[in-house]
């Protein structure tokens, strides 16, 4: 990445806090998956083959994403490695927006890590829910957990600079909150960051639903690990969603919004249904407008995803650790 373009996301990421447009967009570019994990639904939603988007199409789409706010794409599924031309779907968002990839990470060779960081993939997530090898393979699968190590030594040895983020992503619930240390040091053993989203109740095969948990030993982590990613607010959020069983004034559909494989755009990604428009027939105020009103209008306050924590503060009175962990992705 050069120097200019670098700083023109940067400067792109602060006119969109500026003018409070929807900085953040999570892309489901497939719902298909090699996984079918107890606590995930998105691999039961229906899959069309004919209607997911093209190269081309998202080449298009990255120009539209810009025009309504969005600095960073956030690709995910399913399984994004399922399609193999995942390195292009990134090139065709990379010149305007920081581009983060969730996986998995059971399909990942030494070829297409390479590859995804050669297109300018800026952050890997990859899933490791259980320092328990037993119980991670429990929950997402038979040999799993070894790929999912793999796969984080593979991205380390193959990308270009220091400053493209690899991170061990957990979901938080009450299987695993007390194993989280161990994670955190396994993290720092392998030198990525951990990072975590609060486990979203749905119609999953296990209910790993917490309320009314002490998590005051979230906040001993960041005192103590240096690779654990998470601002003081998302602490505090996971705090209160947790001991209350709910998290009111979503910014879901205002600050951030959600897309399926097939272009439609709704609030968030647990809320497609409340579309706001497709992005094929882009018409960029009628979708703003749209996603105004869906956001003006929400009660919804049943879950908290990590972007919800990190990205809302933005727009009222800071959440600059997150967002300067995001600038310095483009660094070197």
């Amino acid at each position: 990445m050069g120097v200019i373009q670098d700083w023109k996301i940067n400067i792109a990421c602060a006119d969109s806090l500026v003018r409070k447009r929807p900085i953040f967009a999570a892309w489901h570019i497939t719902y298909r998956c090699n996984l079918q994990c107890k606590f995930c639904s998105f691999w039961k939603n229906e899959v069309d083959l004919k209607r997911e988007f093209t190269v081309k199409d998202f080449e298009e789409s990255s120009k539209k994403l810009t025009k309504l706010g969005v600095r960073v794409v956030n690709l995910a599924g399913g399984e994004p490695f399922v399609r193999k031309d995942l390195p292009d779907i990134v090139r065709a968002f990379t010149s305007d927006h920081i581009v983060i990839i969730n996986s998995n990470g059971s399909m990942i060779n030494r070829e297409n890590a390479r590859a995804i960081w050669e297109a300018g993939t800026d952050v890997m997530n990859i899933s490791l829910d259980f320092y328990s090898k037993e119980k991670h393979d429990f929950y997402r699968g038979k040999g799993v957990y070894e790929k999912a190590l793999n796969a984080i030594e593979l991205l380390k040895q193959t990308r270009l600079r220091k400053t493209q983020k690899i991170a061990m992503q957990a979901i938080l619930s009450a299987e695993n909150y007390n194993e989280f240390e161990e994670l955190v040091k396994l993290a720092e053993k392998l030198e990525v960051e951990f990072t975590f989203n609060p486990y979203r109740p749905g119609e999953h095969e296990v209910d790993l639903g917490m309320k009314d948990y002490d998590l005051s030993m979230l906040y001993d982590l960041k005192k103590k690990y240096k690779y654990f990613k998470a601002t003081s607010y998302a602490l505090d959020r996971t705090v209160e969603f947790v001991k209350n069983g709910y998290s009111p004034n979503c910014g879901m559909g205002k600050y951030m919004i959600a897309l399926d494989p097939y272009g439609n755009i709704g609030p968030c990604e647990a809320r497609l249904e409340l579309l706001a428009g497709n992005i094929r027939e882009f018409e960029s105020d009628k979708i703003l407008s749209k996603l105004n009103k869906i956001h003006s209008e929400n009660s919804c306050s049943s879950c908290l995803t990590r972007e919800r924590s990190e990205v809302e503060p933005l727009y009222h009175f800071g959440g600059w650790e997150w967002m300067k962990n995001l600038f310095d992705v483009r660094k070197g």
